[in-house]
């Protein structure tokens, strides 16, 4: 099984963290309204898949930090129930949840 990620625009790693408690740990792509703006990018590598089309976008060269990846967890009983988020990549953030 490959990484299954969501994409989404967050204004940062606190309201990703906020929206995965909220749901539950499940994708805040699919609460009841959504709650993050995002599309499912299941088996769609953030830094390669992604990264291509936004260089030509940006009129730059492709590179493996163009696209800011955000490596969120949802809760579990070794983060005393709080969902964590770190820092992977840095201008178009990502989570895999």
């Amino acid at each position: 099984m490959g990484v299954l990620t969501d994409c989404f625009r967050a204004p940062d790693a606190a309201a990703v963290v906020q929206s995965l408690e909220e749901t539950d740990g499940g994708s805040p792509l699919f609460a009841e309204p959504p709650l993050l703006d995002g599309v499912d990018a299941k088996g769609v590598d953030p830094a390669v898949v992604l990264g291509r089309p936004i260089a030509v976008i940006l009129r730059t060269e492709w590179r493996v930090d163009l696209v800011e990846q955000t490596t969120v967890r949802p809760p579990s009983p070794r983060s005393q129930g709080r969902a964590t988020a770190s820092p992977a990549r840095p201008p178009f953030p990502c989570a895999t949840p």
